[in-house]
Order: C-alpha cells, then sequence, then structure tokens
C-alpha cells in the first residue's frame, strides 16, 4: 500500500508539475505571439505612414508651388488644368487630383467632368475634415459615383504668401491601389486589415468590394479602434466565431486603424498538440520524469531565446523605422530645394525677358523709324545690321524662353490633327526667300503619306520644319537642292524629312547635334545661328509625344526627320491672312490717344510713331492712378497701356477702365513683353481690344492706329 500510496503521489505530483508546465507554456507562447504581433503591427503602420506621407508631399508641393498658387488665387482654370494633369502623369496613384475653393466647391479636375464644376461638397467628410482646422485630412472610405470604385480622398489646404487658406487641392486614392502594395505583407499564422475612422474596411484581404465594407463595424475591437485604442488583447471576433490574438494601433494623421491578428487555436496549436502526446503517454511519465525535466528546461531556455530573439527584431523594425522617417525628411528637404530652385529659375527667366526686352523694344523701334527715313546706301546699311542683331537677340530670348519652359513642364501645347502636306507647304513657302539668297531649290516628293495627318502642335510643328528648312539652306551648296517628303513609319507613326545636298555632318559630331549652342563649329564659317535650332526642335518634339533624328554621310548631304503619331480624324484648320500695311491711310486718321507707360525710351518711341499721323494728338501718363485721371478727363479715342506700372499693375487699370462708364468703350491695347499665351487670353478676356508685343512692330502699330481713328468710320 504505501509503495501504491507512493507511486500515485508521484504521479499526481508528476500530473500536477505537468499541468502546471504547460499552463505556463501557453501562457507564454500567447505573450511571445501578442509580442511578435505588436512588433508587425508597428512596422507595418510605418510603412503605410510612410507611403501615404509621400503621397501628401507631392500634394503639399504642389500647393506651394508660384504658378499653382498664383492660378488658384486667379481662378485659371486652364493653367490650374496644366499643373493637375502634370501630377496626375507624374503619380499614377493620385487618382482624379481637383481644387476647391475655401467653402468647398469645386471649381477644376483632372480628368475634366464638367457637371462637377460649381458643385458644393460642404457636406461632404473630406471637407469637414480639412476645414476642422485647415490641416491635411484623409477621408473615411466612399463609393464613387463615376466609376463606383472605392475609393478615400487625401485632402490639405492651399495657403498664399500670408498663409490664408485660398483653395483646397485633393485627390482620390481607390482601395484598389492600396490593396496591390499592402497584399504582399504576410503575418505567419495570421493576417492584418486597415479600418478607416468609422470601421470600415481599407483594405482586407478577402473581404473585398462594396457588399463587405462594414463587416466589421460593432465588434467590440471596432469599438476600441473608433476610440482610438491601441495595444494587444485577446478578443473574440463574432464575425467569424474565433478567438484571436490581436495588437491593434492607430495610423496617425490619416485615422486609419491597423489591426495584426493571429488566430489562438493557430498560434497555440503546437502547445496543445504537446499536451494531447503527453495525455497519450501519461501511464508512461513515470519512467519519462528525467526526460520531460530536460523537455522542460530546454524548452524555457528556447523560449528565452525567442524572446531575446523578438526583442533583437523589434530593435531592428524600430532602427528601420528610424531610417525611414530620416530617408523621408532628407527626400523632402530635397523635393523643397528643387521647388525653390525651379520656383527661382523661373522667377529669373522672366524678370531677364522683361528686362532684355525692354530696351530692345527701344533699339528696334528707332532702328525701325530710321529706316522709314531718307538715309544714304551706308546710314542704311547700318542701320539694317542694328535690326538683325537685335532680331537675332530677340530670337535667342525666346529659344531660351521656350527650353526654359519645356525643361519646367510649363510649355502650352495645343494637340490636334495637322495635314502633314499643308504644314510642309506653308513652312517651305516662309523659307523661300531665304533659300532664294543662295539659288537653293526646294522640291516635294508627293505620296499616299503625303496626305495623311498627324497629331501635333501646328504652331511647334512649324516652328521645327522651319528650323530644319533653315539649317538645309544655310549649309547647302550654292545651288543645291532641298527636297521634303513623308513616309510611314513603325508603331502608326509618319516619317517628314528634309533632305539637303549639303556636306554632311561627321559621324563623332552628331552625339552634340542636339547640345544646346553647339555649333559644329560653324561659328567660324561665317553661317548665322545661335546653336539652340536643334535643342530646342528635339525638346519640343518629345513634348509632343514623337522623335527626331539625322540620317548624314559626309559629301553626300543629311536628312533630318521628325516621327509623330498619326491622327485619324482631323480637325477642320482654320487659316487667317493679314493685310499689307500701307504708310499713307486714305482716308484722315485723327483723335486722341493715351499711352500709360513709366519707361522714358519706349513712350519717346510711341512719340515718334503717332508724330507719323498729325491730325493724332498724344497724352501720356508714367503711372497708373494718373492714367486713369487722364482717361476720365480726356476721353480719348484710344488707350495704350503697359503691364509694368510702377504704382498700380496693368491689369488693374484695365479693370478699372472696364469698370467706368466713361471709359468702358474706349478700346484699349496692351504693350507688354509679358507676352504668355495664357497672359494675352485673360487680357483680351478682361476687355483689351488687342495685344501687342514688345519690341513693337511699328508697321503694325501704325496700321492700328488708321484702323481705330479712322475720320470716316467714327
Amino acid at each position: 500500500m504505501w509503495l501504491v500510496g507512493s507511486l500515485f503521489v508521484g504521479l499526481s505530483a508528476v500530473f500536477l508539475a505537468t499541468g502546471l508546465f504547460f499552463a505556463r507554456s501557453i501562457e507564454l507562447e500567447q505573450v511571445v505571439s501578442l509580442a511578435e504581433n505588436d512588433a508587425i503591427a508597428q512596422g507595418v503602420a510605418a510603412s503605410i505612414l510612410a507611403h501615404e506621407d509621400g503621397h501628401l508631399n507631392v500634394l503639399l508641393s504642389y500647393a506651394g508651388r508660384f504658378r499653382f498658387r498664383e492660378a488658384i488665387q486667379r481662378r485659371d482654370r486652364m493653367e490650374a488644368l496644366a499643373h493637375l494633369r502634370q501630377l496626375h502623369e507624374a503619380f499614377p496613384e493620385l487618382d482624379r487630383p481637383f481644387l476647391a475653393d475655401p467653402a468647398g466647391v469645386v471649381w477644376a479636375a483632372y480628368p475634366e467632368v464638367s457637371e462637377l464644376y460649381g458643385k458644393s461638397f460642404a457636406r461632404r467628410d473630406w471637407y469637414v475634415g480639412v476645414s476642422r482646422e485647415w490641416r491635411p485630412y484623409v477621408s473615411e472610405v466612399f463609393q464613387s459615383a463615376r466609376d463606383q470604385a472605392l475609393s478615400v480622398a487625401l485632402v490639405a489646404p492651399v495657403r498664399d504668401r500670408d498663409g490664408q487658406v485660398i483653395g483646397i487641392i485633393g485627390s482620390a486614392q481607390r482601395l484598389e491601389t492600396i490593396r496591390q502594395w499592402l497584399l504582399p505583407l504576410r503575418v505567419p499564422g495570421g493576417d492584418l486589415y486597415v479600418v478607416d475612422q468609422k470601421g470600415q474596411f481599407v483594405f482586407h484581404r478577402t473581404r473585398t468590394g462594396v457588399d463587405h465594407l462594414r463587416d466589421y463595424v460593432g465588434p467590440p475591437l471596432a469599438e476600441r479602434l473608433l476610440r482610438g485604442g491601441e495595444g494587444v488583447a485577446e478578443l473574440l471576433n463574432p464575425v467569424e466565431g474565433e478567438v484571436r490574438l490581436t495588437a491593434y494601433r492607430r495610423l496617425g494623421w490619416l485615422g486609419w486603424r491597423l489591426v495584426v491578428y493571429r488566430e489562438k487555436s493557430a498560434a497555440l496549436h503546437r502547445i496543445r498538440m504537446l499536451m494531447l502526446i503527453s495525455g497519450g503517454v501519461g501511464v508512461l511519465l513515470t519512467t519519462a520524469l528525467g526526460a520531460l525535466g530536460v523537455m522542460a528546461l530546454r524548452g524555457r531556455r528556447q523560449m528565452a531565446e525567442t524572446v531575446v530573439a523578438l526583442q533583437e527584431k523589434t530593435r531592428a523594425v524600430e532602427e528601420a523605422q528610424r531610417e525611414l522617417v530620416e530617408k523621408e525628411r532628407i527626400a523632402g528637404e530635397a523635393r523643397e530645394e528643387a521647388e525653390r530652385a525651379n520656383h527661382a529659375k523661373s522667377e529669373f527667366l522672366s524678370r531677364m525677358s522683361h528686362e532684355l526686352r525692354t530696351p530692345l523694344n527701344a533699339i528696334l523701334g528707332f532702328a525701325q523709324l530710321l529706316e522709314m527715313d531718307g538715309l544714304n546706301p551706308e546710314q542704311r546699311d547700318s542701320v539694317a545690321h542694328i535690326l538683325k542683331g537685335g532680331r537675332h537677340l530677340l530670337g535667342l530670348i525666346d529659344e531660351v524662353l521656350d527650353i526654359s519652359r519645356i525643361e519646367s513642364g510649363r510649355l502650352p501645347l495645343s494637340p490636334e490633327p495637322v495635314l502633314a502636306s499643308e504644314i510642309l507647304l506653308e513652312a517651305l513657302d516662309l523659307a523661300r526667300p531665304l533659300a532664294a539668297q543662295r539659288s537653293i531649290e526646294f522640291r516635294a516628293v508627293t505620296t499616299e503619306a503625303w496626305n495623311q495627318h498627324v497629331l501635333a502642335d501646328r504652331q511647334r510643328l512649324k516652328q521645327v520644319l522651319l528650323n530644319f528648312l533653315s539649317n538645309a539652306v544655310k549649309f547647302n551648296r550654292v545651288g543645291g537642292v532641298v527636297t521634303v517628303s513623308c513616309e510611314h513609319a513603325a508603331a502608326e507613326r509618319l516619317r517628314v524629312k528634309v533632305t539637303d545636298t549639303g556636306p554632311g555632318i561627321q559621324a563623332e559630331m552628331i552625339e552634340r547635334l542636339f547640345t544646346p549652342f553647339e555649333r559644329l563649329g560653324a561659328d567660324q564659317s561665317g553661317v548665322e545661328g545661335t546653336g539652340l535650332g536643334l535643342a530646342l526642335s528635339k525638346r519640343l518634339v518629345e513634348v509632343m509625344g514623337g522623335a527626331i533624328g539625322v540620317d548624314t554621310a559626309v559629301g553626300r548631304g543629311s536628312i533630318f526627320w521628325v516621327e509623330l503619331p498619326r491622327a485619324e480624324h482631323p480637325a477642320e484648320l482654320v487659316f487667317a491672312g493679314t493685310a499689307e500695311v500701307t504708310p499713307a491711310p486714305t482716308s484722315p486718321t485723327l483723335g486722341t490717344v493715351l499711352y500709360i507707360e513709366d519707361n522714358p525710351s519706349n513712350l519717346r518711341l510711341v512719340q515718334r510713331v503717332v508724330a507719323l499721323r498729325p491730325r493724332v494728338k498724344l497724352l501720356s501718363a508714367m503711372s497708373g492712378r494718373l492714367g486713369l485721371e487722364l482717361a476720365r478727363e480726356h476721353r480719348p479715342d484710344l488707350i495704350l497701356l503697359d503691364l509694368h506700372l510702377p504704382d498700380i499693375p496693368g491689369t488693374e487699370v484695365l479693370e478699372q477702365l472696364q469698370a467706368d462708364r466713361r471709359t468702358r468703350e474706349t478700346p484699349v491695347v496692351v504693350i507688354s513683353a509679358d507676352a504668355t499665351p495664357g497672359q494675352i487670353e485673360r487680357l483680351l478676356g478682361a476687355g483689351a481690344r488687342e495685344f501687342l508685343t514688345k519690341p513693337v512692330d511699328v508697321k503694325r502699330l501704325i496700321q492700328l492706329l488708321d484702323d481705330t481713328l479712322k475720320a470716316d468710320g467714327r
């Protein structure tokens, strides 16, 4: 009996010790699993935040652009759409970027959806969120009305230099896009999901679509998440009916919540299997006590090693997170520096354009006046040199500005179907006077491709072809031939070729051919040029989606070609002609002209021009406010207006003239060097009759005076 009792007590002690051991093992395994889940959650949260921070930084960098802010303040939809298009093309994950005013009314979106314009979104979650404290905000999940896709909206305020909110920039992010970069993330023995501020799924591996969007709204875990809690816990998921070991975190400014979980049964599967095996061999425990002791010690040692390894992993994740944050900070600083540099370059080029064009206006204007006077041959030759040099410098300024606009993505283009034969014939007509000087013959080879259309900006394509023809004439032999032709190319493209009979280009020089200011030694041969034509042509063609190249051989001439996409449905082309200006009108020109300009040389130039019409009286004002007073007092028949005035901008002068009933009907002609297409369009839309670019074409100005001040038409 004593032996049986001792054996019973021994077995009881063994079973009790085994039970305590397994209970402790289960507890430790659960702690380890929760700690691993929490470490994984930290790493995934850092990755999601870094990814969305990158998108936010892109929006904020665009919101800080000087020209973008100006377009928003002016409500210039065309320029704003150019920036939104560039944003969408550079960052495709930012879907459907848009602009709204501070009241939540959308006024620009890309791609354009006209029914959105003027529509108020003040009740939408994205507007309520961003306007609460005027900080960046990510909306709750919504279903797009356009394509029914589930998305979130990332929005940020746009501020002016004084920090005042002038608008809202935003972009949709499809949940499918977020899903693609979260799918590769795996949790051993479990999974993860992300919910928005309402508990709706932003990401779930299996529960997708509108039908499952709110599956987890309501369970205890969802309530903890919506209260902003963070931590680890053992929770019952009533949707799947499973107990899960869960780690949950709030994703910072995004307002989203991340959950990393493992099924408790799967996490503790190893320990439970061990318990079953141990129960099955319980009768053998007496003989296996020593082995079990060793196993227990080994198990504790392994657990300790696991905890140490987990701590190492946690430290590695934290270090990686710190490195990621530092890299994002450095990238942000580099982005800001690039934006500042780009803004500074744009400001410098704009100012240099104005500062160079203003004195050129006086040089070319007075030279044209001298050309009209009775000069002897030597004087006329000198004036011709002045005009030639001035126009050369003007062309150089224009080409440098065009290259700068292309590099900064600010060159406006209007792609349309262009008939190849028509644009080639126009370019040939413009280049014939230059060819006649060197007895160069122009030939056109007509084929089936001759009557095809290409997709291009008409004006810029003509600029490229004129550059080809000009070079083909200048670098050809006297009495040579220039041939133009068209042919089909690969990938639904059309190739336009300009072939000359010149000396050709050496092979080692071809790679330098399209480099700015590179003339390949032509500056020593007496051939005029800036070295920018081909460089500008290459950039223009590439911006239009085409390709440019040359085939050449020394002694056999060169073939310069450009390839552009073919267009199947050409638009109707409209041409406008110009009439030759006659110096002496058939009917008298009389009336009063007011010139508002602060530059003395420009004033003297216009005085000399007006003096050619003795019955026209000229009034002048060197400030905007004085000009307004003279306009109201004298009621002139024509007002010439400069944009850069010392007191108020010329645009404001134009607005006040249009607002005053006494001057509203007086024609206003703007004369300025700030001649960007967008600026001209805005001024004509604001009421200007016409826009003259500095340096002024004197004959065009005289014709304008004659047309406006005709005695028999007043």
